[in-house]
């Protein structure tokens, strides 16, 4: 009798546990990650001009496509379809986000149970074409592949990737007919992925074109963000903290690794909110007087598996000890901000503050440097608060202004008000 007891596991686990922590947003995200790392690949970091990524979604099929130069057989054959990144593994992109080996194949089990991967590289140009119910039963791990000698296939002599999953999970199916999905996926990917849609990577949802997000500081002379950077165990850690426009929904901590999106509107412990309650900061728990506060922390690092981030890529480890070294100064940035924004006694005061700044989004943000200390002015110095402004108020239909602030691309009441009151001036000001 043997002495050896199977610890193997079940396909249908791990296909389980694999795909149940991670939304299908994300799960999408993580494909459109192996693209962006295809363009750094041979394009370096700073121009993706001509690089394209498309997606397709309907009720029946999910695909995307790009010209971002594809992966070698080589790399397929020993790396790209493995559970899992080898120790010994010696063509990594530099500055890329893909750290854990899984992202790809989660995905693909997380969509359907059909899928094929065509990929076309140099001279290599093959396709993994795999049924994951017919896999699921056998006790072979591997997939294979087929060698593509035409041109009549899906790349047509395009260097790049090429993905297409069917036989959509019922879940999955009943997201992709909704509106509500596509417009939600489309702002994550814009939020997410800012950084490279500033470097002019094109990328669409069934043919419609995305576009950076909006993130942004306030500053002029008298007012000018926190900023402190910092090198730990070879990740580089730079910290803006300061104020925006008004928006409790906004407010809060946002950090990138490799300009990657992971954490966004944190209010929690976990970036050193509530601190007094926990016991490990002066900071107490988020207030709607702080709904002007915003702090960005980006995390870069040649290596992705030094980066602090989660394998969802939607949070941090908070027992990294880089994430922990962040964590101290971006209590010490926050501190200082919300200092001046205790100092505010209306709402207009804090809208002259806003109508004396500019606002710096994040991609100018990141090329430019400050003291490591949050200036910003006294009240009585902002200057004379405009006397022929006033504020208004009302309530309303908490569904009808959920749909005005779609309508209006907005997110906050105070903007909804302010777009309500200028679309009334402008179809009645003959009126007036």
């Amino acid at each position: 009798m043997s002495n050896i007891v199977n610890a193997s596991p079940t396909k249908e686990f791990f296909i389980q546990m694999l795909t149940k922590d991670i939304k299908l947003e994300r799960a999408i995200i993580d494909l459109i990650d192996n693209s962006v790392d295809g363009a750094k690949n041979i394009r370096g970091e700073n121009d993706f001009d001509g690089l394209w990524i498309d997606i397709s979604i309907s009720k029946d099929c999910f695909s995307i496509k790009d010209n971002c130069g594809g992966f070698s057989l080589k790399i397929a054959q020993n790396y790209a379809f493995m559970f899992g990144r080898p120790l010994d593994s010696q063509h990594d992109v530099k500055h890329s986000v893909g750290r854990f080996g899984v992202g790809m194949k989660r995905a693909l089990f997380k969509i359907g149970n059909q899928f094929e991967v065509e990929s076309q590289n140099g001279e290599d140009h093959f396709q993994v074409t795999v049924n994951v119910n017919e896999w699921s039963k056998i006790g072979d791990w591997n997939f294979e592949y087929e060698t593509i000698n035409t041109t009549t296939n899906d790349l047509n002599q395009i260097e790049g990737t090429y993905i297409k999953v069917s036989d959509l999970n019922s879940d999955v199916l009943d997201e992709f007919s909704s509106d509500i999905f596509i417009k939600n996926l489309k702002d994550e990917i814009e939020r997410t992925l800012s950084f490279s849609l500033d470097k002019k990577l094109s990328i669409s949802i069934n043919g419609t074109p995305l576009s950076k997000s909006g993130l942004a500081l306030l500053q002029y002379d008298e007012l000018k963000p926190y900023y402190k950077t910092f090198n730990i165990k070879g990740v580089n850690v730079k910290i803006y903290a300061g104020i925006g426009k008004a928006s409790p929904d906004d407010a809060g901590w946002y950090i990138y690794c490799n300009d990657r999106l992971v954490l966004e509107k944190d209010k929690t412990n976990l970036t050193g909110w509530e601190g007094k309650r926990f016991g490990n900061s002066n900071i107490q728990k988020f207030h709607h007087i702080y709904a002007m506060f915003r702090g960005f922390v980006f995390f870069s690092s040649d290596d992705a598996k030094l980066l602090p981030m989660t394998t969802t890529k939607t949070g941090v480890d908070s027992n990294s000890v880089i994430f922990k070294a962040a964590r101290n100064e971006m209590i010490n940035a926050m501190s200082q901000v919300i200092t001046f924004l205790k100092t505010f006694n209306s709402d207009e005061e804090r809208n002259s503050v806003i109508t004396s700044s500019e606002e710096v989004d994040i991609i100018e943000l990141t090329t430019r440097t400050y003291d490591s200390k949050f200036i910003y002015p006294r009240i009585d110095q902002i200057g004379e608060v405009n006397e022929s402004l006033t504020t208004i108020s009302f309530k309303a239909d908490k569904n009808y202004v959920q749909k005005s602030k779609d309508f209006f691309n907005v997110s906050a009441n105070w903007q909804l008000g302010e777009k309500i009151f200028e679309y009334f001036i402008k179809s009645e000001n003959e009126n007036l």
